[in-house]
């Protein structure tokens, strides 16, 4: 019910910002351009209604398409997020967990997270064969474990991920899922995450102004669908934190930080040393999504009594000048860019820092250094597709000048870097476009 009221609210204009001000104008122009020609036609009655009518149901159709295209200006309140119940409030730390998703005291970890994590096309395949009684044991032991120690939390959200890409064959397994376990939390929480992604694909990652009408419906479709999800699953587990990440994820198509505030709020009840709740209303609070560097500094600030127990919240203190390096690269400010580059980077080494940093020394030609900056990133996040792909492209450009058994690494590890990537996410086309690419470009020994 709340996802039909969500969807209906956005497509009648009564969420976000309403009417932009170029519409209002319009409006106006069209209502005095009507008024000016009735009067002129005043002794042609049918004439009159063969042109009021056709232009009334044009103006309307327009009006109601640049409201749902519409984003920006001071974000409204529009979803009613479920409460965490004071049962979810984080267990004690020596409560027994599953012991395939404890954290080992010996493992690698870096910036405070261990480095091993789930692997998501193991994942994917369980999904493929009917394994739903495995899948369901393997997800509430990850969320669990996540709930008694925040170091997992990445493990638990790649399991979920998992299943985040819009490729079409994986629906009418999460169905048979929802039909034979309709208890399930974990699978309407898994379609929900599927939906998402399919939302996220229909609408692509262009601003508003460059995203269609039709797109913007497939997407809003998706959304009512993922938002049901989330809902059904918080009704069977009311302390699952991925799920209000899912809100989050789903927060800024409407521009509501407030919807994304009150997820995480919910989120921090359950495990409130999370880092990932955080990141995930930080990214929501970006001005290109109706939030203000101001909103940003804030989180940041009032995590600072929690980052001696996970050192990793210090790194929140960066997104403000990660996000700056952005409207400095598309002001052709490369220097500028690596400044507040490297000023993020002072906060911590993180992998978002490290991969839009890699990024820019790609566009500049510094494949050296983007190739470190990259590899380094992928530490923290080995299953990233666009890291993935990133470095494919770039150990490509390094391996056409290299020579011997140099060039051959580079070329192998191109071509396994770009089939991880459409592996993880097969309806991405730049990724088959690049893989096709590879296969006729690089020799066929590393094929």
């Amino acid at each position: 019910m709340h996802a039909i009221a969500y969807a209906s609210l956005k497509i009648s204009g009564q969420i976000g910002t309403g009417t932009s001000v170029t519409v209002r104008v319009l409006l106006v122009i069209v209502c005095l351009g009507l008024i000016a020609l009735l009067v002129a036609l005043r002794s042609h009655k049918w004439l009159q209604l063969a042109v009021v009518l056709p232009t009334l149901l044009i103006t309307s159709f327009y009006v109601i398409a640049a409201q749902i295209a519409a984003s920006g200006g001071a974000p409204q309140h529009t979803y009613a997020i479920p409460k965490a119940p004071a049962s979810c409030l984080a267990p004690p730390a020596d409560s027994p967990v599953a012991a395939f998703a404890s954290l080992k005291e010996s493992e690698p970890e870096d910036l405070g997270y261990p480095i091993k994590t789930v692997d998501r096309m193991e994942m994917r395949d369980r999904l493929m064969d009917g394994s739903f009684d495995a899948l369901d044991s393997i997800l509430t032991g990850y969320s669990d474990s996540a709930r008694h120690d925040f170091r997992l939390e990445y493990r638990m959200i790649d399991a979920y991920e998992a299943f985040s890409t819009a490729s079409p064959t994986l629906e009418p397994f999460l169905d048979d899922w929802v039909t034979a376990r309709p208890n399930s939390a974990n699978a309407y929480l898994v379609r929900a995450t599927y939906f998402t992604a399919l939302a996220w694909h229909a609408r692509g990652s262009a601003y508003s102004r460059n995203t269609t009408l039709r797109q913007s419906m497939a997407a809003r479709r998706y959304l009512t669908r993922a938002l049901a999800d989330l809902d059904s699953t918080l009704r069977r587990a009311p302390c699952s934190v991925v799920a209000y990440e899912g809100y989050m994820g789903i927060a800024p198509y409407a521009g509501d930080t407030a919807m994304s505030r009150e997820a995480m709020d919910q989120a921090l009840l359950i495990q409130p040393y999370s880092f990932v709740a955080r990141e995930a209303h930080m990214l929501n609070l970006r001005p290109r999504w109706g939030g203000t560097y101001e909103a940003m500094e804030q989180l940041a600030g009032a995590a600072d009594s929690l980052a001696n127990h996970n050192p990793r919240l210090r790194t929140l203190h960066g997104f403000v000048a990660w996000d700056q390096a952005d409207a400095a690269i598309r002001n052709k400010d490369a220097p500028r860019a690596l400044e507040l580059y490297a000023q993020a980077l002072s906060f911590g080494d993180f992998w978002r820092f490290r991969f839009k940093r890699g990024q820019l020394y790609h566009w500049i030609g510094r494949e050296d250094d983007a190739l470190a900056d990259l590899e380094r990133a992928l530490v923290q996040r080995p299953q990233h597709a666009d890291l993935l792909d990133r470095l494919a492209s770039i150990k490509y450009e390094l391996g056409r000048r290299a020579d011997g058994s140099e060039a051959h690494r580079l070329f192998y590890e191109t071509y396994g870097d770009e089939s991880l990537a459409v592996l993880l996410d097969p309806a991405d086309d730049g990724y088959q476009e690049s893989m096709a690419f590879y296969k006729k470009a690089i020799p066929e020994y590393a094929h």
